[in-house]
């Protein structure tokens, strides 16, 4: 029985978020990170401990550049979704009888008109807030664009996601009304602590005018490419606009771009593409050469289309071969599961796959254990016996059983004695050690797999011995486990 919990969501969460972080102020934090990568690697004079560096530094530009199109993929959505709430507002105020209407505008009603900026950054209702903040950035003369940005900044932290936001849209704004203003602005800006201006600009350039915002960027003495990370966000920035346009020349462009910008041009391109034609996407992936942007190309992919056409998707993902199919069903499992998991349950059951890997079972059963655990659980164990089984019957039942305790242990109490029992104890005993290490044991205790329940248990023990050596004895004396 390991103690220390599995790699989870939450823990996953919390690098994404990390990472996001990089596209702004924390850039820095990333120029750090990648020359301390650079010195560690200079250090390290034998040749075999180059390679897992440059793993780690490319892996951690994917999750970067993957953290970019989805961050500017928010701010698209949301803003989009703030005008039109907006819209049907003002409609259904000019229907409504005049009491409501005057309640409406009394009570949550935005209206940017005769308000100053830190007349809005103060208002106290959020939704408020943010509506008229969105509706005051569309308004705001392009020539004091610039002084607006500079006000937000100085009125509201760096993580403030309201001002964030409206600074995007300005931003967007300035590039597509003035770009050449917006360009210039560039010159001046210091990449460490505003990177992520440069990717907005683009943007709202590339929206309009792809081969503009190529040509700034292929500017030999373009200084901000020479940042580490920043020249894969600039260069996604570009392509997510352009593959709108014209798919094959943005595919084009990109393949011709430096390693340090490549790898961001791709993700953020099939990002993008997958989200509204995944057919086409998946045709124009077969052409990038095998390795990381290809991988996490097709890992996108398949997200996105299991959740719109999840049995097209299945298909697609059979003319795939190798770590590329792998990937490719793993990731279109879990985005079907996600929407429809008995569906998917249903689809294995009557597809047999025996090579199926527990990381696939349990892109099924995870999303499923958050809303009918039961019947998430009873699926993973009519599963055909093997490691995928009680890999993911183990993760099954540490998932319910931190959120519905009684619940897990009364089902499991019901279960027939073999792998998939022992391996349900085994999670479950893990969620239930850090609350209450004796029942947590005694649970183990109850595994019908003798070399397996030793394990636990002196796994347990010695844990337990760290946290209060005089309760682990005591248990331990009680119940003939020997101490380590």
């Amino acid at each position: 029985m390991g103690l220390a919990p599995p790699w989870n969501a939450k823990n996953g969460a919390i690098l994404i978020f990390e990472i996001r972080r990089l596209q702004d102020r924390e850039v820095r934090t990333a120029y750090h990170q990648t020359g301390g990568c650079k010195t560690v690697l200079h250090a390290m004079k034998s040749p075999h401990h180059s390679r897992p560096v440059t793993l780690v530094a490319t892996a951690l530009t994917l999750i970067a550049a993957a953290g970019l199109f989805w961050q500017h993929r928010t701010y698209r959505e949301e803003i989009e979704r703030l005008r039109k709430s907006m819209a049907q507002e003002r409609v259904s105020s000019r229907s409504a009888s005049a009491t409501d209407s005057d309640h409406r505008q009394t009570a949550r009603k935005p209206s940017s008109a005769g308000q100053d900026l830190s007349t809005i950054l103060a208002l106290p209702d959020p939704a408020t807030r943010i509506r008229s903040l969105i509706a005051f950035a569309d308004t705001v003369p392009v020539a004091k664009i610039a002084e607006t940005i500079k006000q937000l900044r100085d009125s509201s932290p760096d993580w403030d996601p309201d001002a964030r936001a409206a600074i995007h849209l300005l931003l967007t704004r300035w590039a597509t009304e003035a770009p050449d203003q917006a360009l210039a602005s560039l010159q001046t800006l210091d990449p460490t602590k505003h990177g992520g201006d440069a990717t907005s600009i683009l943007s709202g350039i590339a929206a309009t005018d792809p081969l503009r915002a190529a040509k700034w960027l292929e500017d030999p003495d373009n200084r901000m490419t020479a940042f580490p990370i920043i020249g894969h966000f600039l260069a996604g920035s570009i392509t997510k606009e352009w593959v709108r346009r014209d798919p094959s020349a943005a595919l084009a462009w990109a393949e011709k771009l430096p390693d340090n910008q490549r790898i961001g041009a791709y993700v953020a391109l099939m990002g993008t593409l997958a989200s509204s034609d995944p057919r086409t996407a998946s045709s124009l992936v077969t052409k990038l050469e095998d390795g990381g942007p290809r991988r996490e190309a097709i890992k996108n992919i398949a997200t996105l289309w299991s959740k719109q056409a999840p049995e097209a998707a299945m298909a697609w993902v059979q003319t795939l071969t190798g770590d590329d199919r792998q990937s490719a069903l793993t990731e279109t499992l879990g985005g079907w599961a996600s929407k429809q998991p008995k569906a998917v349950a249903a689809y294995l059951d009557q597809n047999p796959n025996p090579d199926l890997t527990a990381a696939q079972v349990k892109a099924v059963a995870q999303p499923w254990v958050n809303r009918e655990p039961a019947a998430a659980a009873a699926w993973v164990a009519s599963r055909p016996a093997g490691a995928a089984t009680t890999e993911a019957m183990s993760d099954v039942m540490w998932r319910w059983t931190l959120t519905e305790p009684v619940a897990a242990s009364t089902w499991l109490r019901g279960q027939p004695a073999g792998p998939a029992r022992d391996a349900g104890i085994a999670g479950l005993a893990l969620a239930t050690f850090d609350t209450d290490p004796s029942a947590s044991l005694t649970w183990a205790a109850s595994i019908s797999d003798e070399t397996k329940r030793a394990e636990s248990l002196t796994k347990g023990i010695a844990e337990w011995m760290k946290r209060d050596a005089t309760a682990a004895r005591e248990f331990a004396a009680k119940n003939g486990i020997q101490v380590p």
